[in-house]
């Protein structure tokens, strides 16, 4: 159980990372691209408000940057506080041969009403 959880936890983290890099990429790109000719034709004042629209945006991204940073710091501590749960390999050990035990005892039982079952059902037989 524990494991299991702490594996979907693990690959829910990966996705997001994925998805989030997958968009600061985008952003980059859109950031990075301008055409100086189309910008130099423009008025001082349209460029400097271009220069600080820009400004903004590398600025947005930085912020969104370093709030990735403290998720993936959140993320390793949860993964961590997650590990620190498992069981030893003693606990482990311990923790299969009880539910051994439980399942015998459930088969064992299970097959001992089979059994009362089939007996029921000869002796109708015989009766019959």
């Amino acid at each position: 159980g524990v494991c299991v959880k702490l594996m979907g936890n693990i690959k829910t983290i990966f996705m997001q990372v994925r998805i989030f890099w997958e968009a600061i990429a985008s952003i980059c790109n859109d950031l990075s691209v301008y055409d100086e000719e189309y910008l130099l034709s423009k008025s001082p004042k349209r460029l400097k408000f271009y220069i600080k629209e820009q400004m903004i945006q590398w600025i947005t991204l930085g912020r969104m940057n370093y709030q990735a940073n403290v998720s993936v710091g959140n993320a390793l501590t949860l993964v961590n506080e997650g590990m620190m749960k498992l069981p030893t390999r003693e606990e482990a050990q311990k923790l299969m041969e009880e539910e051994a035990d439980k399942i015998a005892e459930l088969l064992k039982s299970k097959y001992e009403k089979v059994l009362v079952l089939e007996s029921t059902s000869d002796l109708e037989m015989i009766e019959n």
